[in-house]
């Protein structure tokens, strides 16, 4: 299983956004520590504490400051998360579907 989050750091209010990763990093150690359950539109699922977290971002455009990139980057260096700008998102979607191993009728004999 895979979570991923994508952020968007071309935003006005780097501090409020600042704010939202840090908070969003507890969430993250948090589930590394001792795993936890993952609720979506399909159902309810266990996450394992080794649970693949990744991340997509949007780099705010220059010349605009994003002291709130600086913080999150160490957020992601420090919990192991992968973080890749928003023109690789597709590699964030193979290795998911990777993680899932094969498909029925892909299995080998």
């Amino acid at each position: 299983m895979q979570l991923a989050r994508a952020w968007s750091f071309q935003v006005p209010d780097q501090a409020a956004l600042a704010e939202q990763v840090k908070a969003w990093g507890w969430t993250v150690q948090e589930a590394h520590s001792t795993g936890g359950r993952v609720r979506t539109a399909s159902g309810e699922f266990d996450a394992d504490n080794d649970i693949d977290i990744e991340v997509v971002y949007v780099p705010a455009l220059p010349p605009q400051a994003a002291p709130a990139f600086v913080d999150a980057k160490h957020i992601f260096e420090t919990l192991g998360v992968r973080a890749v700008p928003h023109d690789l998102a597709d590699d964030v979607a193979r290795r998911a579907r990777k993680l899932l191993g094969p498909l029925p009728g892909q299995l080998r004999a």
